[in-house]
């Protein structure tokens, strides 16, 4: 049986002066799906016609590529799909790399498999930067420009795929074999297995149509179990150092943790206890460069799928080593111009001096040094200039630029929660001006299609060049000679 599969996308114009090179692995060993010989044939196109010859470079890549590959369970398409892109991306030089790879037959009757992949390096295009906002109330994704502030329209449709209440995105690994990150949306407020709208769920779309891919992290009601371990009201969720995928289940006070190929279950990384310092109401999830992981907690405690609020305990910030061990990084006040409680949300590392920056949701942005845990500054995000503060807060983000984005939403009677996008200088708490209109401090908005916004993520749109495959699948028939 032979099957044969384009893929067509745009392709970069390669210069017709750039030298082509190749070389063979005649019987390469390896230990994926079983042991299995492999014949990979490679051709690629240096841009740098004086550069050393790149093939010793090239095998030895491909050889670790190899030996480290991580998922057992990848087809031999997406295996070799995996590796010209790890290639290419660590090869900017080259433009273009064919990798075919020829699955031999062990036994007899056994099959053969080939795969021809061709990728080549995406056209420079100028970094257009935008910002991602999930609305709560609208069970949506809308995008903005970063620079301008226009309104890009929507991203991910409303209910797509399922999604209600959204809250956080955030931009993951492809999902969906086409090279690209694709977006990871924390999403519902029910249970996990729920047959109602809005049970809890992790959605998959494509990082640049913003098409619904799969429910990552989700129940499965055919079978009798929560597949999710009790994912109730996700809120912050992460990708680990580790390759495992975090998630904040506010409702249940626990982080859980997936396997961050698959979305299958793994463990309870983290539980409430009720006290002070502990996991109580789980909602931003951040890690830093030393691999501990910092965690905002509202302060309540989830009682039969409710947050109850009703013992005082603060709202914080935790850490957890690497081994799970937790201890309190901060314990902020009320910003003095807000709505009079603390409930942090957001987390960001500020690219400008490596502070940790957090949003509280009754208003206002802290900046702590990450070492000592010294508060170095606070920023006013009182924008409606009421007092006590009328609007709440989001999540937080930064721009290219090096300033911090956050949103915010109007609860007073009648405002229907329309939102706004908010722009700050993260050192001197200094608010942009919008693009538009220099007299108004509101980056954007009020913006009725900001929905009781509550996320909010720097997204480039990402660039891939022209990628082509065939395969081909044979099975050997004992009674057939091959020559």
């Amino acid at each position: 049986m032979v099957e044969t599969s384009p893929i067509t996308n745009s392709l970069p114009v390669v210069e017709p002066n750039l030298i082509k090179s190749d070389f063979f692995l005649k019987d390469y060993l390896i230990d994926h799906q079983g042991l299995n010989r492999l014949n990979i044939n490679v051709i690629y196109t240096d841009q740098s016609n004086n550069s050393p010859n790149l093939s010793p470079v090239l095998i030895q890549q491909i050889d670790q590529t190899l030996i480290q590959y991580p998922n057992e369970s990848d087809s031999w398409r997406i295996l070799n799909q995996n590796l010209t892109q790890q290639i290419l991306k660590q090869n900017p030089n080259l433009s273009e790399i064919t990798i075919n790879l020829e699955v031999l037959p062990i036994t007899n009757p056994g099959y053969s498999f080939i795969s021809n992949i061709t990728q080549s390096q995406p056209q420079f295009i100028p970094d257009i930067q935008s910002f991602l906002v999930t609305n709560s109330d609208g069970n949506n994704i809308v995008r903005y420009d970063g620079t301008t502030g226009n309104y890009l329209g929507e991203l991910i449709a409303a209910g797509s795929g399922g999604l209600f209440k959204p809250d956080t995105a955030i931009i993951g690994p492809d999902g969906n074999g086409d090279f690209i990150n694709d977006i990871y949306v924390t999403s519902g407020d029910k249970p996990a297995s729920s047959s109602e709208l809005g049970a809890s769920a992790v959605f998959r779309y494509d990082g640049i149509t913003g098409t619904f891919i799969d429910k990552f992290i989700g129940d499965n009601p055919n079978t009798t179990i929560d597949e999710t371990a009790g994912l109730f009201r996700p809120y912050g969720a992460i990708f680990g150092p580790d390759g495992y995928f975090y998630v904040a289940s506010f409702l249940t006070d626990q982080i859980l943790r997936y396997d961050g190929q698959t979305g299958q279950f793994l463990d309870v990384f983290a539980f409430g206890n009720q006290q002070p310092g502990g996991l109580n109401g789980p909602n931003g999830l951040l890690f830093t460069p030393d691999g501990n992981l910092y965690v905002t907690t509202q302060g309540s405690v989830a009682v039969n799928g409710e947050p109850d609020f009703s013992q005082g305990l603060p709202s914080q910030i935790l850490r957890y080593n690497p081994a799970g061990q937790g201890s309190v990084f901060a314990t902020p006040e009320a910003a003095s111009d807000g709505a009079g409680f603390v409930s942090l949300l957001g987390l960001a590392l500020n690219p400008n001096n490596g502070s940790l920056a957090v949003s509280d949701f009754a208003g206002g942005i802290k900046n702590y040094d990450l070492l000592t845990g010294e508060l170095l500054n606070s920023i006013s995000t009182n924008y409606l200039g009421t007092s006590p503060s009328s609007n709440f807060l989001g999540g937080l983000t930064f721009g290219n630029d090096g300033n911090v984005y956050t949103v915010g939403f109007d609860t007073r009677e009648g405002a229907n929660n329309i939102g706004a996008i908010l722009a700050y200088n993260p050192l001197t708490g200094v608010p942009l001006p919008n693009p538009n209109n220099p007299n108004s401090n509101i980056f954007v908005g009020p913006d009725s299609r900001l929905n009781q916004p509550i996320g909010i993520t720097s997204y480039t749109p990402p660039l891939v060049g022209d990628t082509r495959f065939t395969e081909t699948f044979s099975v050997i028939s004992p009674n057939l000679a091959v020559v």
